[in-house]
């Protein structure tokens, strides 16, 4: 035990040499350079010279080249002060230890380089931030080989990253000499993390341009309206010589991932009806944001009452840019209203404040970790919310949340650290996630095709693999929606209920349009995003209403077989 501790005593210490090491060097050349001024003066005050401040400076500077000659040619030295010989020594060593270290780096790197000549078949990952070390970490711990792309030397991740055998390429990624040094060509994965959208986008259009001697899957972390700017341009519109490319964003699969961990609970009746879920967002992270547009389309419940949700939140645009046609077209599906209050009063808040009382489930995220530890603890300590469960959204830039994960909160906070639950190789790479959204869309690929259908009239009629981001989430709504539905049915399949989720079903697929940002027209205009169908669904066509009776009968089809 005594060991161990000595060992880890040793291993913290070293760390934090490593961490300031330069800093040591440079406090040991200014004391070399201090000791030496003093010292020469006091060295030529006892030889009866004098001399000014250049020439002192200029003596002290020799001491760093190794020169001590101070009195002339054929002179004896005489007896030095303390100070001047500390600095004779203490100079000279500053400049030996940073030339052999900068040599060594230098070599280290470079071998590192020559290393990586013979690899193939890994995965590149661009950007050594919170996203980029967590994936990195989940690609290397499934035995990948991996190779990180930084341009910041200094960044705190690339020693944590080396210990877990991931190699380091110092550069730029949108640099194609440091795409080579990484053999992004003999790659057959590339993920660009970096924390700017331009230069992950720069980076993979760098990356397809070079010549691949493997097919290589290219992964762009990009916000939502980003990428549907982008994502019908090559190389994203097609599959294109072994070159697949595709947008992504960890929080909105990290939003997706958590409703479906806390759902609220089922209490309706034999015939399917359901109480309207009441959903409490808090915060200013954009997370949030994401959670929101997850919520109203996962937490439609059998039954003519909507989903309640409020938003307390000092940043209300963040929200209202979510929404491209205005909060007024979502009271087809929701009952939301947004409470915006002053950042400092947000720990403070109550239920007289909010307006809810008790809700079924909330979600606190800020951009700092302490602002959101102080409103979920407040939070939590309501005596009106007994019954409500907290989900604290974190994304850590220090070690605080990291000490309470193990814990909860006041009793019953929970903590998610959104990078962990949406930054996954399992998630991002082989898109776990998505295996019953990938089902749904080849069942309907595969009926608009019997019907006479073709990509060029419907551009969703096209491989998974090739599907736009935008249109997959029409998929994975409804794939994600299925889980509500199967809770639903286990307990009654019976007419009643199958209609109760058709309804359901109905405002579901309103939500998703709506957020997609459709809005209700006589005729359909896939351009002006303008569709017949939002509208209630008592106001449907029979065969309107008959297309979300199957959705939900293929539900019941698939619980029985």
């Amino acid at each position: 035990m005594h060991r161990s501790k000595l060992t880890l005593n040793w291993a913290l210490d070293m760390k934090w040499f490593k961490r300031n090491e330069w800093n040591l060097v440079l406090a040991a050349a200014a004391l070399a350079f201090g000791c030496g001024v003093v010292g020469t003066h006091q060295y030529l005050q006892a030889i009866g010279k004098s001399a000014d401040w250049s020439d002192l400076v200029y003596f002290t500077l020799r001491l760093f080249l190794f020169n001590y000659d101070l009195q002339g040619e054929g002179t004896p030295y005489a007896a030095a002060p303390p100070l001047l010989q500390l600095a004779r020594y203490l100079a000279p060593a500053t400049v030996f230890y940073a030339a052999v270290k900068g040599f060594m780096v230098a070599a280290t790197y470079q071998v590192n380089i020559w290393r990586l000549r013979s690899w193939r078949d890994h995965a590149v990952v661009c950007g050594a931030g919170k996203m980029g070390r967590q994936l990195a970490a989940s690609l290397r711990a499934e035995g990948r080989k991996v190779i990180v792309i930084e341009k910041d030397e200094q960044c705190d991740a690339l020693t944590d990253l080396r210990a877990l055998g991931i190699r380091v390429v110092l550069g730029s990624a949108v640099n194609p000499e440091v795409l080579r040094q990484a053999r992004v060509g003999h790659a057959n994965l590339m993920v660009t993390l970096t924390a700017s959208e331009e230069t992950n986008l720069e980076a993979a259009l760098t990356a397809a341009g070079q010549k691949h001697s493997k097919s290589l899957k290219l992964l762009v972390h990009a916000s939502r309206t980003f990428a549907e700017l982008f994502e019908t341009q090559p190389p994203f519109a097609r599959i294109q010589a072994g070159l697949r490319a595709r947008f992504f964003d960890d929080e909105t699969i990290a939003a997706r991932l958590l409703v479906q961990e806390f759902p609220v609970k089922l209490e309706g009746n034999s015939g399917g009806l359901q109480p309207p879920p009441r959903l409490l967002l808090v915060g200013d992270g954009t997370i949030l944001v994401e959670l929101l547009g997850a919520a109203l389309t996962h937490y439609q419940f059998p039954g003519p009452e909507l989903p309640e949700i409020t938003v307390v939140t000092p940043a209300k645009n963040t929200f209202l840019r979510r929404f491209p046609a205005g909060l007024e077209q979502l009271d087809l599906v929701t009952k939301i209203k947004i409470i915006e209050v002053a950042a400092e009063a947000v720990g403070r808040l109550n239920a007289a404040t909010i307006g809810v009382i008790n809700p079924d489930l909330v979600f606190v995220g800020f951009q700092t970790d302490m602002a959101g530890l102080n409103a979920a603890r407040s939070l939590a300590q309501l005596p009106d919310w007994a019954g409500a469960e907290i989900v604290l959204c974190v994304k850590p830039s220090t070690n605080i949340p990291r000490l309470l994960y193990a814990k909860e909160i006041a009793g019953r906070v929970k903590i998610r650290n959104v990078v962990e639950v949406g930054c996954s190789a399992e998630m991002v790479v082989r898109e776990s996630l998505d295996g019953d959204a990938r089902k749904i869309h080849e069942r309907y690929v595969a009926a608009q095709k019997a019907r006479g259908g073709t990509a060029a009239t419907n551009p969703a009629l096209v491989a998974w693999e090739e599907l736009p981001e935008s249109l997959r989430r029409a998929s994975r709504s409804q794939a994600d929606h299925n889980t509500v539905k199967r809770r639903t049915l286990i307990r009654s399949n019976s007419v009643e209920t199958v209609e109760a989720l058709s309804e359901a079903e109905h405002r579901r697929w309103m939500a998703d349009r709506l957020l997609a940002g459709w809005q209700h027209g006589v005729v359909r205009d896939n351009a002006r995003k303008l569709h017949p169908s939002i509208k209630p669904y008592s106001q449907l066509s029979e065969s309107e209403k008959q297309k979300d009776r199957d959705t939900v009968l293929a539900v019941v089809k698939g619980l029985k077989g």
